[in-house]
């Protein structure tokens, strides 16, 4: 898994997805991978480059925009990478308590949720597994009930992550909006 900020200099060109892309349809197909990394990246522009070459870069130091291409950075300051990561080093830390602070309980309903989900699931399968001991069923239909059982949980969580993904990227990018929020050095 790549981290953000990923791009890809090819053919003297940066390649990197904004949020603009993720309104192109090539997008859905590419979306289930790692969205920020370098895969996504030269799958949504069909380049043909592994990933762990030279042109595959990506920076996790956001101390200075500096340590970026300005191109990299005119994105960042814009809000262009919006849906497709995020780092709070871009925050002051004024900035970085408010996205906390606006996060933390859609958090907690996350966890929540992903532990009742869990304990559901379990419930469900023990119930199964003691069917199965008993005789009352097959192991095939076993098998079956057992998958079908396990598919819906981590549907579930899936499904629950990615609702806080986005309220995360949503959160993290109405805040780095305001510039006062912003870590002196990205202003």
């Amino acid at each position: 898994m790549c981290d953000f900020v990923s791009w890809i200099e090819y053919n003297d060109q940066l390649y990197y997805l904004t949020k603009d892309c993720l309104k192109d349809r090539r997008i859905k197909e590419i979306y289930s991978v790692d969205i920020s990394g370098h895969g996504a990246i030269a799958a949504f522009y069909d380049i043909q480059c592994g990933c762990f070459r030279k042109e595959c870069k990506e920076c996790t130091d956001f101390s200075s925009p500096k340590n970026f291409p300005a191109e990299i950075v005119a994105t960042i300051k814009n809000g262009e990478f919006r849906g497709i990561g995020s780092n709070t080093g871009l925050l002051s830390a004024e900035g970085d308590g408010k996205y906390f602070s606006l996060l933390y309980e859609p958090w907690r309903e996350e966890r929540t949720m992903a532990m009742e989900t869990r304990e559901k699931c379990k419930t469900i399968c023990e119930q199964i597994y003691a069917d199965f001991s008993k005789c009352k069923i097959k192991e095939a239909e076993y098998g079956n009930r057992m998958n079908k059982a396990l598919k819906a949980r981590e549907g579930a969580l899936e499904k629950a992550r990615i609702k806080y993904w986005k309220l995360e990227q949503k959160t993290f990018w109405d805040i780095f909006a305001i510039k006062k929020y912003r870590a002196k050095a990205w202003r």
